[in-house]
């Protein structure tokens, strides 16, 4: 279905709930709040330093999660004891090396943290249960704004006797069922517009710590331009006071972000000899990771565990890689290099032929694009009758060849290599071995994921998948999306589809 469709369809069903506002009023998660926003606001004044990411990074997380998730931080489930005990043991490192103004402002959120912590997190689990105990359990459910948050958050609430269905965003809009209440931790701001607007329930009551400022009126699709506009207002507890002592934090403000800048810094960049410049894009993975990924190329292989059995590795094309997806990469190598030993065998005594042929046109490129430009000698490939030029591609180690035989014989013709035939029989060959490898690789992963549990991959946004059977593959590992950057940069192509750690990228969700 186009996405013109997509919004007719949405427009159609789009009904306007009764909406209200559960403010929790939480003393200590107010204190932890302003503490962390005082001394954001004092490193503001300086540039960043390695030794406080690790701070900032756990106690933006326990603001965040601690806004987004009720769980008592008794329970095994919680997803904010994790970064609390990290921001209380990596303080405790830094302390004593500060100067006076920085010292108190540390001294105060570790102190703020620490009760936050002793609090248990009772008042946010409290508001949730008592929504739940006042309405009717036939008809009430919890949907949150991240998927993942489900399973943990119905955990607990079977383990407090509450039986109410905990959905993520999907099984919230597709469940096809009206609720006649719908309870989601979070503000408004933090879940999709349509699944305000969608109809699945009656009444819709946002829970989340006072100190969030959230939107009070939420619009659809098309926003206020629509001719009729869908608009859902929420009745709020109270007028906001802007003479609290700890005014609201913006709901958008707080949703995790990676710092560019920090992962742009530990991203690989070095100029590599004999590695042709490529256009990619820098993208956070699950784990602490990134990754470059190349622009020019097609494909990417990727996991949809949800997917029917059989059809759950696809060949994900890189456009549209997005936050969410997930990508099945290899630490240390790219696939196709992993590949290679396969590939070798199935080309059986032809190995050596294509792979020195290959390896002389490609030569042959790299300096030809060193000695003319990329743009020169692209014109001059295009004069010669090529369709589609893609220099930077073609000259890495992940391209075979050109995938039009007219766009391939014009490469060789401008660098002087004749007869073609030669190079674009290897070509064909190679790419055939690739194809077979590749589907082979396939085969094996499916029948591994028929039987894996992903709750790794949904908890820390990156799981190792153990493969037999396939030389230099022993080992992939699936991770998540996490973000996609801003921008395009040119960089080394061997750099590009290996995943790196990252700074700036710790406890994203």
């Amino acid at each position: 279905m186009s996405s013109v469709l997509d919004a007719d369809a949405f427009y159609q069903a789009a009904r306007t709930p009764s909406a209200s506002r559960w403010a929790i009023d939480d003393a200590c998660s107010v204190r932890f709040a302003g503490a962390l926003r005082s001394l954001l606001r004092d490193l503001e004044e300086d540039a960043p330093s390695p030794s406080w990411e690790p701070i900032v990074a756990a106690a933006k997380a326990v603001r965040w999660r601690g806004a987004v998730d009720p769980v008592p931080f008794d329970s095994d489930h919680s997803s904010v004891v994790e970064p609390l005990a990290e921001l209380l043991t990596t303080a405790g490192e830094l302390a004593g090396s500060l100067d006076r103004q920085r010292s108190q402002l540390l001294e105060e959120l570790v102190t703020a943290a620490t009760a936050y912590r002793d609090s248990g997190n009772v008042a946010y689990s409290q508001a949730i249960l008592e929504c739940l105990s006042s309405s009717d359990p036939a008809s009430t459910c919890l949907a949150v704004a991240r998927h993942r948050r489900a399973a943990p958050i119905s955990e607990w609430l079977a383990d407090a006797g509450q039986t109410a269905p905990v959905l993520g965003p999907r099984e919230f809009l597709e469940s096809g069922r009206v609720w006649g209440l719908a309870i989601l931790p979070g503000a408004g701001d933090w879940f999709p517009p349509h699944m305000l607007l969608s109809g699945r329930a009656e009444e819709i009551t946002l829970v989340h710590p006072r100190w969030v400022r959230d939107s009070h009126r939420f619009y659809g699709v098309f926003g206020e331009l629509a001719t009729r506009p869908i608009a859902l207002t929420v009745r709020e507890p109270r007028a906001l006071d802007v003479q609290d002592p700890d005014p609201e934090l913006p709901a958008r403000e707080l949703i995790p972000q990676p710092d560019w800048s920090l992962v742009a810094e530990s991203a690989p960049h070095s100029p590599v000899a004999g590695s042709p410049a490529e256009p990619c894009k820098l993208a956070v993975l699950g784990g602490g990771y990134a990754i470059w990924l190349p622009v020019g190329a097609q494909r990417i292989r990727g996991l949809v565990p949800s997917a029917r059995a059989g059809e759950r590795v696809v060949n994900l094309p890189i456009k549209a890689a997005r936050q969410g997806s997930i990508l099945l990469l290899r630490l240390g190598s790219t696939e196709s290099a992993a590949l290679r030993p396969l590939v070798d065998s199935l080309l059986d005594s032809q190995q050596a032929t294509i792979r020195s042929l290959q390896e002389k046109w490609k030569a042959r490129l790299r300096s030809k694009m060193a000695g003319l430009g990329a743009a020169e000698l692209g014109r001059r490939v295009r004069a010669s009758g090529a369709q589609a030029v893609n220099l930077q591609y073609w000259a890495t180690d992940d391209s075979i060849r050109p995938r039009d035989d007219l766009d391939f014989r014009a490469l060789l013709e401008v660098l002087g290599l004749s007869p073609a035939e030669p190079y674009i029989d290897a070509g064909r060959a190679l790419r055939r071995a690739h194809v077979q490898a590749g589907h082979e690789l396939t085969r094996t992963l499916e029948e591994h994921v028929e039987q894996q549990d992903f709750a790794e991959l949904e908890s820390r946004g990156m799981q190792e998948l153990r493969l037999e059977g396939i030389p230099g593959l022993a080992a992939m590992v699936a991770f998540r999306v996490m973000a996609i950057g801003p921008g395009v940069t040119d960089i080394p192509s061997s750099h590009a589809r290996h995943p790196f750690r990252a700074r700036g990228a710790a406890w994203l969700e």
